[in-house]
């Protein structure tokens, strides 16, 4: 025995669509003054049509021609796959800065110095003669600041993918008295 419930919903599925044919037809085949008339004559005609759709006679109809019937059952399954994507790009060089140096170095110098001073007066004659100096050399060199290695590594992360997955599960409606004769799992 069924719910009441489905067989109200199959008459009401039935008056729907006869309500709908019925108003197709008012509109291409009869005169406006009947189209009400044929509307509801299709509302009834489905309505009859569905609630025939929940008798025995159909249930039996139906438990007769599902003998031999196949199902697939399906579920979802994960195909995870992983491509490289370019997140950013590194350009190398070497910047050279300028910076100007004032530096004061003392310079030495050697003069032969010859003074002479006459006895009658008090005049006095002085003669530099320069002998050697210190002449300054400039010379650059390199010196090594700092040692930079630059290198390409591979770091591994885990991320979690979370997905919803669906699988089909086949349930069995009975009506009566069923018993299960043979249980057998291939």
């Amino acid at each position: 025995m069924r719910p009441k419930f489905k067989t109200s919903k199959n008459i009401i599925i039935g008056a729907l669509i006869g309500g709908i044919i019925g108003t197709m037809i008012s509109f291409l085949a009869i005169p406006n003054d009947a189209a009400i008339i044929s509307t509801a004559l299709g509302v009834f005609i489905g309505g009859v049509i569905g609630s025939l759709l929940n008798s025995d006679h159909h249930d039996s109809y139906l438990n007769d021609k599902v003998n031999n019937v196949k199902m697939s059952l399906r579920e979802e399954q994960l195909d995870i796959s992983k491509k490289r994507v370019k997140t950013a790009e590194v350009t190398m060089h070497t910047e050279t800065l300028t910076e100007e140096k004032n530096i004061i170095v003392p310079v030495t110098r050697e003069e032969l110095v010859i003074e002479s001073k006459a006895l009658d007066t008090e005049q006095t004659e002085t003669i530099r003669i320069p002998l050697r100096k210190e002449r300054i050399d400039v010379v650059k060199y390199p010196v090594i600041l700092e040692d930079v290695a630059i290198s390409q590594k591979q770091f591994q992360d885990i991320h979690c993918v979370e997905k919803t997955l669906k699988k089909e599960k086949l349930n069995l409606e009975t009506t009566g008295d069923v018993k299960v004769i043979d249980k057998e799992v291939k």
